[in-house]
């Protein structure tokens, strides 16, 4: 990054900057879903909040606009409502 104008530096530490604070924040926002839902509801997190989640470097970057979770079919109803309530 040396070699790069000042103003694309800039630009680029600001977009990874932010890249980590939706990380963190789709990660608040996993353990906030965690802790309302039932202990014996388990629930997967996809993509890139799992390669957050993991500390993988494949999340290095990514931009979060939402948190994907996997919920067995037959719980998602209670899921649903324990979130909702």
């Amino acid at each position: 990054m040396d070699t790069l104008p000042w103003r694309v530096t800039r630009a680029l530490k600001l977009e990874l900057l932010t890249a980590r604070k939706r990380s963190e924040a789709a990660l608040w926002e996993t353990e906030t879903i965690r802790r309302f839902l039932p202990e014996h509801i388990p629930v997967i997190l996809l993509k890139g909040g799992a390669y957050a989640l993991a500390k993988d470097s494949n999340s290095d970057g990514r931009l979060f606009s939402d948190v994907d979770l996997l919920i067995p079919l037959h719980l998602l109803g209670e899921a649903e409502s324990a979130l909702v309530a």
